[in-house]
């Protein structure tokens, strides 16, 4: 068989892509089946572009504004990489957050848990006690009252 001659056949918005010519295969004309929709294309005189209209190979007057199309179309394109980026990003950071908080969480019980032991060892004051945690999360306080603790009181009255 002869050579294979093949085609390079640039779309609007510039891509190239190369096909195989089949010499004298369509009603003794040239032609090449296109590579961006599979049109079966014959040597004409806008020979190598498509003959289908909704081909971006194809000649349109859209072709003078290829570029800008071209150019909106990588702009959302980025645009949208950047936001699944960002919402990644975002997930990833909620997510560590969670965690973080959750260890914090039980950390402190835990520390609470081990205060509480101590305080309830001691015998004081628990409203006192947690009024401290609350308070002054340095240390808490540890009170025995003579008479009535002030925070009951003071929810009295």
């Amino acid at each position: 068989m002869e050579d294979d001659i093949t085609v390079v056949v640039t779309s609007v918005f510039g891509d190239a892509r190369s096909t195989k010519v089949y010499v004298g295969a369509y009603d003794g004309r040239d032609g090449f089946a296109c590579p961006f929709c599979q049109s079966v294309t014959v040597r004409s005189e806008r020979w190598p572009r498509c003959d289908n209209p909704w081909c971006n190979a194809a000649v349109h007057p859209r072709d003078k504004s290829a570029a800008e199309v071209r150019q909106r179309f990588l702009d959302a394109y980025h645009e949208a990489a950047i936001r699944e980026d960002e919402s990644r990003r975002r997930e990833r950071d909620a997510e560590w957050r969670r965690k973080y908080q959750a260890e914090e969480a039980a950390a402190r019980n835990a520390r609470v848990a081990e205060l509480r032991a101590e305080a309830e060892r001691r015998g004081v004051c628990m409203e006192c006690f947690f009024h401290s945690l609350r308070c002054y999360t340095d240390r808490p306080k540890y009170v025995k009252h003579r008479g009535e603790c002030p925070i009951v009181a003071r929810r009295r009255a």
